[in-house]
């Protein structure tokens, strides 16, 4: 009998290797599958927050495994001395324990060192880093009257600029990061703007807060005929200007044939340029400024907030944090409390 299940068990399990994938093949398919846990941006993030702590370690002589909450207090300590705010500190934090938690240890972030020295940083720190400046209209209009239209790379500058601005658009959204890296679909290709009956219709295939393949989100952008601030109309220029294949950057034109792709680098280093031609500091811009000054002027001009947020891709309400709000906006609660009191009184 035992000889019968030992060779039944043998057979089954040579049938089962035939039929399936060897172990070998499971791992590294399952490696490449815990590749996408994280996108690509905050895997970056935490291989950065790592080596950070593994250096300080190492200088220091720290034990780091078994983990060690003081040492890890140790290191937070030297770089809550580095940065602002809180927010940066506690993110430190949570890289920290994802980083002993993927390596099969757990930290007790609730140990006397740690929790205590978190609590003084929420006490003692800014709860949020000091945003960027708003890109406001008055903004756009004196950098385009500084803009060479005649010049390829400037064009695509502000055609690029009015197009995130009214979509609201994360610049990761907008452009591609070099272009020598055109594989991603995370930036907008000439197939993914679509011009119908005076409105832009953006096509997004990525998005930070839309990471599934199979999903898609679409943004309309309306035009305004006669403005000169009308995306519809210089984007139309532009494609009609420098044709280029669909698959190719929207930003993107030919010169003798070559193709040239406006970059990340190139469009930021243009809109700090521009600023400072038109007498502005550009220090306190970034290319973020744009988004926060689109969901601005929609604030300001009464777009319901739950439109904002479907607008700007916002799955949270993180997007009120952009929000500038006008002098006037400011005085709406004291003005609509006199105006109840009135109303009382009568």
């Amino acid at each position: 009998m035992l000889y019968l299940y030992v060779t039944l068990s043998l057979v089954c399990n040579v049938i089962i290797l035939y039929f399936s994938d060897t172990l070998y093949d499971i791992d590294a398919k399952y490696n490449e599958k815990i590749s996408h846990a994280y996108a690509s941006s905050t895997t970056r993030n935490f291989m950065y927050q790592w080596s950070q702590f593994i250096e300080f370690c190492g200088k220091h002589k720290l034990q780091m495994y078994p983990p060690v909450p003081q040492n890890v207090a140790r290191f937070l300590t030297m770089y809550s001395g580095k940065v602002n705010s809180f927010n940066t500190v506690n993110n430190m934090l949570s890289s920290i324990r994802t980083f002993y938690r993927l390596s099969g240890f757990s930290l007790n972030v609730e140990s006397p060192e740690i929790d205590l020295f978190v609590r003084a940083c929420k006490r003692t720190m800014s709860s949020d880093s000091k945003p960027k400046n708003p890109i406001e209209v008055g903004h756009l209009l004196l950098i385009r009257k500084c803009v060479n239209f005649q010049n390829p790379t400037e064009c695509a500058f502000f055609t690029a600029l009015l197009v995130q601005f009214f979509g609201c658009l994360r610049v990761s959204n907008l452009l591609p990061v070099s272009a020598s890296d055109l594989s991603s679909n995370k930036f907008l290709r000439r197939k993914d703007i679509t011009m119908s009956q005076g409105n832009l219709l953006l096509t997004l295939q990525w998005s930070k807060t839309l990471q599934n393949s199979d999903n898609i989100f679409v943004i309309p952008i309306a035009g305004c005929s006669g403005s000169i601030l009308d995306p519809y109309s210089h984007y139309a220029s532009f494609q009609l200007a420098f044709p280029v294949p669909i698959s190719s950057p929207s930003f993107s034109y030919c010169i003798n044939g070559q193709l040239h792709v406006l970059t990340r680098y190139q469009y930021i280093n243009y809109l700090k340029y521009f600023l400072e031609r038109i007498g502005v500091d550009s220090h306190n811009f970034s290319s973020h400024s744009i988004r926060r000054g689109s969901a601005s002027l929609m604030y300001q001009s009464q777009v319901p907030t739950h439109l904002i947020k479907l607008h700007g891709t916002w799955r949270s309400s993180a997007y009120q944090k952009y929000l500038e709000f006008t002098y006037e906006q400011k005085l709406t609660p004291t003005v609509k409390m006199h105006q109840r009191i009135n109303q009382l009184l009568k």
